[in-house]
């Protein structure tokens, strides 16, 4: 069974699957990966966001 965590992380892969340039997705899986205290990860996934919009302040 799928924890939030688990299907945060599944939605916001789809949604870089359809559209790979979604910066937002990349945010989302940052900030999922930090509330499981996997900052290493939230820390890439928020360069990922940063990388295709380098103004996006919340990353």
């Amino acid at each position: 069974m799928l924890n939030e965590f688990d299907k945060a992380l599944e939605a916001y892969e789809k949604a870089i699957e359809i559209k790979p340039d979604k910066d937002e997705a990349y945010y989302g899986i940052g900030v999922a990966y930090a509330s499981s205290n996997k900052f290493k990860e939230a820390i890439e996934a928020y360069e990922k966001a940063i990388k295709i919009k380098p103004d996006f302040d919340e990353a």
